[in-house]
């Protein structure tokens, strides 16, 4: 009882609250809980024995839910001094003791089975109290919280700010209820034990790892092998992906990443392209996480999100202006972006939406007039000069930012600047975030001033020219890996780095530096086939090559016989294909590489020295064996789990007990046989058109090294036939002739 901090949301009280089977007393009194009491509760009935339940003196809304009053041992309920609405729900025994003075709850009071020993609902909204002692609130205030009433899915909720105290009169406004918002937070009745988590679908694994890397998100749970919990499974049932809820396909809908789970996010994130893919996403809260970033550049690729029902990035520190193609996604119906730092003016906002919240930034000029009228607006503590199209109670000057406080950056920012917070502010904040706890940081950030200053946008950084040199190779590379982008051209415009994709570039998935060397290459999520090219030495300013999931079929010495001539590459990352064969010695040994995951592949044989330079290395899911070797390398993260490892405790001793159970005999030889397939063979999955990288697939001796067949397959044939190929050779799908096969010689 009596947190002295700041109000701050909470999420709901958890389902294994039912595993204390003795508990019968809960009291969260004057804890300044911000929160629909439904949405709180909703899993309260859980707890089979609970007598007593007190949440007075919070800043609960909405209404009182019929599970609630109904909980078969109730006897006491208190929720007085909160800000409830509604009519109150039909008692039962053998509740004996009811407080719910100083709401806003209407109606009459219910007729209860019994007399109430003790019932109080004093400075209520209710017209008739027999059966309660009770009267009316004085304020006279009954009609007008929120313009009269809210639409169906809405509740009633306080605008709610730091030093704000329960009980006492603050505005009030519709707010997105339970009732529709997505699966992050469910009713008891919706959870279902029986619907099992599932593995994530593999081309969503990867767009959610990215997603990870790219956010900053630190859950270790986050795993291409991890379940995700299925939206209406229950979440006492093992499962990984914390704060990321599912379809029945495996596919992500939600993601709910809150300030209460201890998640604070790297500065400067941004969704990745890649999020394009993740088309079942519906939902995605990232509340309270001090994103502190461009917001254009945050948020760019969100409004390619063909499902995105609600948006919630509020209390963060995003700033700059809020980019026009956000407001009007087709399919957006809630937009929360209120405690943030987001300037300029607010573009037109779709008739689509239901909900919007910009309060607490410094957004100027008028509020836009809506094409249809919002049903739940909110825009109060900004620079408007009129919101009476969004909220006629917030129309008068005293609920906007005063001159002074409006007064940010001497007026306004250059052209190609923007007005942002001070980032030696921010590490304060984060300085202290890392020495609190997550309740006592947030409450302390809620106080925090940030000095505002005009800085470089990321939209100033615009597009180059690819050095000739550079395109020469690029181009080099287009045609050995078999690029698909169409707008790899000579002359065609180059992204810079920390600029953002608001402007037009081509070059597509390569960014470069500002003399137009590329710096990195992500080709994520395509179809690729081929090799590295020898030019790609030419290309010294590259850093970090990304090939996550481009159905590559190749073997790894073929593959990447030249990424050791590149002078500067630091990071690799070529995970989830169906690459085979032995590490080369060349590419761990690589003094400048640091970073390498080669996860989910089907390498096989032993693992090579590793150089002293490397700091992360990821090998989970493949075929090597022996143990793993000992180096000088200081690992900040290694894994190999999955493989056929004798032992890996020089990676990481935990993946020790990981190892394959079976499966690793593959080519017909059990695992551990010197050159299985010949001193000219080597062991490859045979990949079909439905295979999933990672997935189990029969593997078979192919030729070594891209040798070619005595006998090519029969022209304009796009599957494989024994009869195509000559005795002593087969077809098998890893190279261009024939569509894509070619005849080997079987090892045997």
């Amino acid at each position: 009882t009596f947190f002295g901090g700041s109000p701050f949301s909470a999420g709901p009280l958890p389902l294994q609250l039912s595993n204390l089977t003795a508990l019968t007393y809960i009291m969260l009194r004057h804890l300044r809980i911000h929160a629909e009491l439904k949405a709180f509760t909703q899993h309260l009935s859980a707890v089979s024995g609970l007598q007593h339940f007190d949440m007075a003196y919070n800043f609960l809304y909405g209404s009182i839910p019929a599970a609630l009053v109904t909980m078969p041992a109730l006897t006491t309920l208190a929720l007085f001094v909160n800000y409830l609405t509604g009519s109150i729900p039909q008692l039962v025994s053998p509740l004996v003791g009811l407080i719910l003075a100083s709401n806003y709850l209407s109606s009459s009071f219910p007729t209860p089975p019994t007399t109430l020993a003790s019932c109080f609902a004093s400075s209520t909204c209710l017209t008739d109290f027999t059966g309660c002692r009770g009267f009316l609130r004085p304020s006279g205030d009954c009609g007008t919280i929120c313009g009269g009433g809210c639409g169906e899915g809405e509740a009633c909720a306080p605008l709610v700010e730091a030093g704000s105290e329960p009980g006492s009169i603050v505005p009030m406004e519709c707010a997105v209820s339970i009732d529709s918002v997505p699966p992050r937070l469910m009713h008891t009745s919706a959870v279902d034990s029986t619907v099992p988590p599932r593995v994530i679908h593999t081309s969503a694994a990867v767009a959610m790892l990215l997603l990870r890397r790219s956010l900053g998100v630190t859950f270790t749970d986050w795993t291409a092998a991890s379940l995700c919990l299925v939206s209406g499974g229950s979440m006492l049932t093992p499962h990984g992906w914390t704060g990321v809820r599912c379809d029945s396909q495996g596919h992500p809908i939600a993601i709910d990443i809150a300030a209460t789970t201890g998640q604070f996010l790297l500065p400067a994130p941004s969704f990745p392209s890649v999020v394009s893919t993740l088309q079942a996403l519906s939902s995605i809260a990232l509340p309270g996480n001090s994103i502190y970033t461009e917001f254009k550049a945050f948020a760019w690729h969100l409004s390619r999100l063909t499902s995105l029902k609600h948006l919630d990035l509020s209390s963060n520190v995003l700033y700059g202006p809020i980019h026009s193609s956000l407001l009007t996604i087709p399919t957006l119906t809630s937009l929360t972006l209120s405690g943030n730092d987001l300037t300029g003016s607010i573009p037109a906002v779709g008739s689509q939406l239901l909900s919007l919240s910009l309060s607490s930034n410094y957004l100027s000029s008028s509020f836009p007039t809506p094409s249809t009228p919002l049903p739940a607006c909110s825009a109060h503590t900004n620079c408007l000069t009129d919101v009476s199209v969004c909220n006629t109670s917030e129309a008068g000057a005293g609920n906007q930012r005063s001159a002074s406080e409006c007064a940010i950056c001497g007026g306004g920012c250059a052209e190609g600047e923007v007005c942002a917070p001070n980032l030696m502010v921010m590490r304060r904040a984060q300085s202290m975030q890392s020495t609190q706890s997550t309740q006592s940081a947030m409450a302390a950030l809620a106080t925090l001033s940030y000095p505002m200053s005009c800085f470089t946008s990321r939209d100033s950084f615009l597009p180059v020219a690819m050095a000739p040199a550079a395109a020469a190779a690029m181009l080099a590379l287009k045609k050995s890996l078999h690029v698909p982008f169409t707008d790899w051209l000579q002359g065609a415009l180059c992204s810079v780095e920390r600029g953002t994709d608001s402007t037009t570039h081509g070059w597509t998935a390569v960014t470069c530096n500002g003399e137009g060397h590329p710096t990195a290459i992500a080709i994520n999520l395509q179809k690729l086939s081929g090799s590295f090219s020898s030019q790609v030495s030419v290309l010294t300013a590259l850093t970090h090559i990304s090939l996550i999931n481009d159905r590559i079929v190749a073997e790894m010495g073929v593959l990447a016989a030249n990424l050791p001539s590149i002078p500067n590459l630091q990071y690799l990352d070529i995970s989830y294909n169906f690459i085979y064969g032995p590490l080369p010695t060349a590419i761990l040994a690589k003094d400048t590489l640091t970073f390498i995951s080669l996860a989910s592949n089907y390498l096989s044989g032993s693992i090579p020295a590793v150089g002293s330079q490397i700091s992360e290395l990821h090998l989970p899911h493949n075929y090597l064996t022996g143990t793993f070797p000992s180096s000088g390398a200081t690992f900040a993260s290694c894994t190999c789990a999955d493989n056929c490892l004798q032992s890996a405790v020089n990676c990481n001793a935990g993946d020790d007990a990981l190892q394959r159970e079976s499966g690793c005999d593959i080519c017909s030889h059990a695992i551990g046989t010197v050159q299985p397939c010949g001193a000219n063979g080597v062991c490859a999955p045979e990949v079909s058109p439905a295979a999933e990288p990672g997935s189990l697939l029969p593997m078979t001796c192919h030729a070594s090294g891209g040798k070619k067949s005595k006998r090519a397959c029969k022209k304009k044939r796009s599957v494989c036939h024994p009869l195509q190929c000559g005795a002593g050779y087969f077809c098998v799908p890893f190279v261009r002739s024939c569509k894509g096969y070619k005849c080997v010689k079987l090892w045997r």
